[in-house]
């Protein structure tokens, strides 16, 4: 986690957090919630601690309805809050099939990768499934798609922005399922206090500073062994 980005001193990224330290970029008003945050980090290590004290910030501030960041830092507000909008309907879905439950997950993929426009978020879960016959697929109103990474492909959009999928490596092939969703985003992100960030900036800051907060504040119910 880059917490100079954040507007977190050299000093203060030596030693955990406190309440002291609160991250210049962050917005003003929400200043009570790292109160609450840094009561909830028990790391002693400072790399650890902060990451700890930021997720829980975020997800404080986002079950309070408030923007995380400085006011100036309007576009990743809108990520955000298309992030958790996204994230709700995951959730909704993946309880409302039991999909996590059909299909065990034995791990995950997550990438952002930058478009012309913005960006995508993409979340490739790696599972295997008990029988072989797929037809839970098409209760879940899902469709044959085309992909050229799986040579078995569904999906169903769940909003305009916002595609589940599941997939198959090959034919009978038990253990070799994969689904997931793909969030597209129309927005760069801005990583406070630099002007020009690499692509590869862009990307982690996506993941680490914004979703992965949202990832943890929302998951399906009885699912604790992966974040999805």
């Amino acid at each position: 986690m880059n917490l100079s980005s954040l507007g977190v001193s050299q000093i203060d990224q030596r030693s955990v957090p406190t309440v002291d330290s609160y991250p210049m970029m962050f917005n003003p008003a929400c200043e009570k919630h790292w109160v609450v945050a840094i009561g909830l980090t028990k790391s002693k290590k400072p790399e650890t601690a902060w990451a700890q004290a930021i997720d829980e910030f975020i997800k404080l501030c986002t079950k309070a309805g408030q923007r995380p960041f400085s006011i100036e830092d309007s576009k990743n507000d809108v990520i955000l809050t298309q992030f958790i909008q996204a994230r709700r309907a995951i959730v909704k879905f993946l309880e409302k099939y039991s999909i996590h439950k059909i299909l065990k997950t034995y791990k995950v993929d997550r990438r952002v990768q930058l478009t012309s426009t913005g960006f995508t978020l993409e979340v490739d879960v790696h599972a295997h499934i008990q029988k072989e016959d797929p037809t839970f697929i098409y209760a879940m109103g899902i469709r044959q798609g085309s992909n050229k990474k799986y040579p078995a492909y569904w999906k169903r959009d769940l909003s305009r922005n916002l595609e589940f999928f599941v997939a198959n490596e090959g034919a009978n092939l038990n253990q070799r399922w994969h689904y997931g969703y793909r969030i597209t985003v129309p927005i760069f992100p801005v990583i406070p206090g630099k002007l020009t960030p690499t692509t590869e900036e862009l990307e982690r800051f996506v993941m680490r500073n914004l979703y992965l907060a949202v990832l943890r504040a929302y998951r399906p119910l009885n699912s604790v062994t992966h974040l999805i």
